[in-house]
């Protein structure tokens, strides 16, 4: 906060209102993307590990019959780490939100 006093030159009150605000919001962020991991609970062959737990990863999901990439390669288990990606997608305009969505899918 002493770093943003000095740069934006703002009272101490403004300061520290913003403060509480970022904060507000981060809790909010968080809960929401524990919400959508907690989604895959629901959903057959997915699994959601205990935080922090099992690697860190946020939904283990186990492919029964094999997800087979070539020849010689076969997997059984795909591990995920869930990022909220709300506010990068939320600016982008409709068409490249599209193309975004498919490029990382």
């Amino acid at each position: 906060m002493i770093f943003d006093k000095a740069v934006y030159g703002e009272d101490w009150t403004t300061i520290i209102s913003n403060e509480i605000f970022h904060q507000r919001d981060k809790s909010n962020t968080n809960e929401i993307g524990y919400f959508h991991q907690r989604l895959f609970e629901f959903m057959k062959d997915y699994h959601v590990p205990l935080n922090g737990k099992e690697g860190g990863w946020d939904v283990i999901y186990d492919v029964p019959s094999g997800c087979v990439l070539d020849e010689n390669n076969t997997l059984h288990k795909i591990y995920v780490e869930m990022k909220n990606k709300h506010n990068t997608m939320i600016l982008l305009l409709p068409a490249r939100r599209t193309l975004k969505c498919r490029i990382n899918s």
